[in-house]
């Protein structure tokens, strides 16, 4: 999802970015009259570049022996392991040092944000009671909750894919009006209510319905939050470092620094440019 939120090239370990605060206010003014003056103000959003790494060896019979550039596809392994933990950061981050100390959607959206959108409770642990409860009016709920604003060209889904198949498209489907055509063929692009979806498998999925679920997002990602990066992916190869040499192996190191900063989320007092899904359960 790193490609979904406003990328910011950071030139110095710390990037601060101007945020509109307030904005102007006009006023009726009576002839010859002075112009109440208003300001528009801004504060300072935060990127601090922090490092992720991987370390690991490969043996020289290995890499001697291997089909494949054993090196290209541990730095692709290493690329898709970066790729997956900006992707929790962005998501779950809970600022702890799990995370880099970034705090991600699932925090930042607190409970009592007027962004979050709910379905009524469960009656019991299944999936098909999911299905049951995440109506039509559920998704255009979270449509009809984003701000205008926030309704741009960018905005989109963000879900399991075993959510949206389960899930979204179990509903699409049951709703009827489907040809067997469109069923066996599907579509290029997954959409809902004729928005993009864009799958993340590190948000939840509907293994276990929890007592309540955060199932995905609604909105424009690039207005709520913004990724810096200071050091793009690096990959080293050394036959040096540590004890590699006595025994006769490489090692092979991928370094980034990149900062993830939710900004604008809403509150309890406002809605912000993402909307929340929650499905609630009581089991008990």
């Amino acid at each position: 999802a790193r490609r979904e939120c406003r990328i910011r090239n950071m030139s110095t370990d710390v990037h601060r970015i101007p945020r509109r605060s307030d904005t102007l206010t006009p006023y009726f003014v009576g002839e010859a009259s002075a112009i109440t003056e208003s300001t528009q103000t801004f504060e300072q959003v935060s990127l601090i570049a922090k490092k992720l790494a991987v370390l690991t060896t490969v043996s020289s019979e290995l890499r001697e022996d291997a089909f494949i550039q054993i090196a290209d596809d541990v730095s692709g392994e290493i690329a898709y392991a970066f790729a997956k933990r900006e992707d929790e950061c962005l998501f779950l981050g809970d600022g702890s040092s799990t995370y880099g100390g970034i705090v991600g959607l699932a925090n930042a959206m607190a409970s009592g944000n007027l962004g979050i959108v709910q379905t009524g409770e469960m009656g019991a642990d299944t999936l098909a009671q999911a299905q049951a409860q995440s109506t039509v009016e559920f998704l255009t709920n979270a449509v009809g909750t984003l701000p205008q604003y926030a309704d741009t060209a960018r905005a989109k889904w963000y879900m399991h894919k075993t959510v949206f198949h389960s899930l979204m498209q179990n509903r699409a489907l049951n709703a009827g009006g489907t040809t067997g055509t469109e069923i066996i063929n599907g579509k290029v692009q997954p959409s809902l209510l004729g928005y993009p979806v864009v799958f993340s498998q590190v948000l939840p999925n509907l293994d276990t319905l929890t007592d309540t679920l955060r199932i995905g997002y609604f909105g424009d990602l690039t207005l709520a939050t913004s990724f810096g990066d200071r050091r793009a992916t690096s990959i080293q190869v050394s036959d040096q470092a540590m004890d590699v040499f006595e025994q006769d192996e490489i090692a092979i190191r991928g370094t980034e620094r990149f900062d993830i900063n939710c900004h604008d989320v809403g509150d309890s007092s406002k809605v912000g440019p993402l909307v929340a899904l929650e499905l609630l359960n009581d089991s008990a």
